[in-house]
């Protein structure tokens, strides 16, 4: 027989950090007899009310509100065991829930790392597209323009540098300001 007395089910509630309020009694008995009209024992509708209770904390839940649902969607489901509550939810975590914020589910992999056979083919696709007949001759390629870059730096700097202060000129000649300060 279901009373307003659970003290299992308010330790549960507790310990899953569950907000307490005046009205968590009558909560916890309405959940008990909606769950007790479908299971086939007191037994079972208290085993699944816990699990409501767990599940609710486990999803962030933090009020009678979200044990509510949790009661709600299994009954609404036809669940009438724990068992069945297990795998329902089971399957429902593999339907393909996504993650939190873009981040990957726990059962996901990561990234898989190329093959030497995908770097290859990307290689010779790259040499290809930049007009190099392999990929040697684009190895070849990038390391006389990197030395021709390294060569030059100096020149391509000072001339940079020239610019910028012909323009603070310029720009001083058309404000009429004598001397530009910092």
């Amino acid at each position: 027989m279901i009373t307003r007395n659970n003290p299992q089910i308010m330790r549960e509630w507790t310990a899953n950090e569950i907000e307490p309020n005046k009205y968590t009694a009558d909560d916890i008995y309405y959940f008990l007899t909606d769950i007790a009209r479908v299971a086939p024992s007191e037994q079972e509708a208290r085993k699944i009310l816990i699990l409501a209770i767990r599940a609710a904390k486990n999803e962030g839940g933090y009020s009678s509100a979200y044990v509510k649902k949790k009661v709600e969607l299994w009954l609404s489901n036809g669940l009438a065991t724990a068992e069945q509550v297990g795998e329902f939810e089971k399957n429902r975590s593999l339907r393909g829930q996504t993650g939190k914020f873009g981040q990957p589910l726990k059962f996901e992999s990561g990234p898989s790392k190329p093959t030497v056979e995908q770097i290859d083919q990307q290689n010779q696709r790259m040499a290809k597209e930049l007009g190099y007949a392999s990929v040697a001759d684009m190895a070849k390629g990038t390391a006389e323009k990197l030395s021709e870059l390294r060569r030059t730096r100096a020149d391509r700097f000072q001339t940079g540098a020239q610019r910028t202060a012909d323009v603070l000129y310029s720009v001083s000649k058309i404000l009429g300001v004598s001397e530009m300060t910092g």
